[in-house]
């Protein structure tokens, strides 16, 4: 049932029958990682002009919690980007550098090594370390992040 509803979610959003109310309402009925993921990301990016922070938070935990794997990372990054500040929410880094963490060391997002080394330059959730922090956004930017090749040229 769950599957069901994905797919005909996803039917409504990608594969030519265009309807964005019924699109989120069987996403929303499928109650699975898949579904709110796509949620979250639906109103991150303002699809459908529904970009709404405050429910990319709700379906993002919702994907983080019930996803028992975040394959390619997207979703833990997405949050601590959330509690990083980089949308005006409140911040929490202690939550954004977890988030960060575990996209980084379980899922090898080399955005989340990005804003891991951000964290550890600005001592955000954890202890400043400008070692670790050029260690981290060295190794983005060789994997072809561009901030991070960007940030690099701060520290020369």
């Amino acid at each position: 049932k769950s599957d069901a509803y994905l797919y005909l979610g996803k039917c409504y959003e990608q594969f030519g029958y265009k309807d964005e109310n019924k699109c989120v309402q069987y996403y929303e009925k499928s109650d699975c990682y898949q579904s709110y993921k796509r949620l979250a990301f639906i109103y991150y990016e303002g699809f459908f002009g529904k970009k709404d922070l405050n429910k990319v938070i709700l379906f993002a935990e919702k994907a983080y919690r019930d996803g028992y794997y975040d394959p390619d990372g997207e979703v833990g990054c997405l949050l601590g980007k959330l509690y990083y500040g980089e949308f005006s929410l409140k911040k929490d880094y202690k939550k954004a550098y977890n988030y960060f963490s575990t996209a980084a060391q379980k899922h090898w997002s080399i955005e989340a090594y990005y804003y891991l080394g951000l964290c550890y330059q600005y001592g955000y959730g954890v202890d400043v370390n400008r070692k670790k922090a050029i260690e981290l956004i060295d190794y983005a930017a060789k994997k072809g992040f561009a901030k991070a090749k960007t940030k690099l040229k701060e520290f020369k």
